[in-house]
């Protein structure tokens, strides 16, 4: 990178190390006695956070510590129409990320990676995603792919900026997903009454 600009330009690679979710020879079947925690696409809501509620135990057959998740990793979904990106804010101990999802870890702090997970999640990021993701019944962006490309990282102060008005955009949603739902109930009260009366 150019450290000389305010705006540096680079690959995914070259600031983050990407490794593949656990891969296992055999199909992993749940296990609430198990030793790990297996986080897959099905975990991550649609306010890109990881429900931790519904991450499921198993007993992994293979060696599970090159997919470990670790607090400010990324996990990237690549599998599926839903190409997805999530800042993992906390630490949980022995959680894998499952094979459809791709684990980011930022080699240095000039570099943040809710930063990094807003880009990801970006418009321009995403119609890239579509244009060259591989696959025809089940969509998946490769590693290559996902390792050639090109970021332009503003200095730390820009970066927090945008990763604060990003969590209160999604805050916001997350009202207005609430308020929606209690006037859906109450309308429903409301209508309940009006037939019984």
């Amino acid at each position: 990178m150019n450290k000389n600009q305010t705006t540096q330009t680079t690959t995914l690679s070259e600031i983050a190390e990407i490794r593949i979710g656990y891969q296992s020879r055999s199909a992993i079947e749940s296990d609430q006695a198990g030793s790990y925690y297996l986080v897959q696409g099905k975990d991550i809501q649609s306010n890109l956070i990881i429900d931790w509620d519904s991450v499921g135990r198993f007993s992994p057959g293979d060696n599970p510590l090159k997919a470990l998740i670790e607090k400010d990793d990324i996990l990237f979904l690549a599998r599926g129409n839903y190409n997805i990106a999530v800042h993992v804010k906390d630490h949980i101990p022995k959680a894998v990320a499952g094979g459809s999802l791709f684990i980011l870890r930022l080699k240095s702090d000039s570099v943040l990676p809710g930063f990094v997970a807003w880009w990801l999640n970006s418009d321009k990021i995403k119609v890239l995603m579509i244009n060259q993701r591989s696959g025809t019944s089940i969509p998946f962006i490769s590693k290559a792919m996902l390792t050639d490309l090109v970021i332009a990282i503003p200095d730390l102060a820009t970066q927090q900026r945008i990763v604060t008005i990003d969590a209160l955009l999604k805050k916001e949603i997350e009202l207005n997903a609430k308020l929606i739902e209690e006037k859906q109930k109450l309308i429903n009260n409301i209508c309940n009454q009006v037939l019984n009366s």
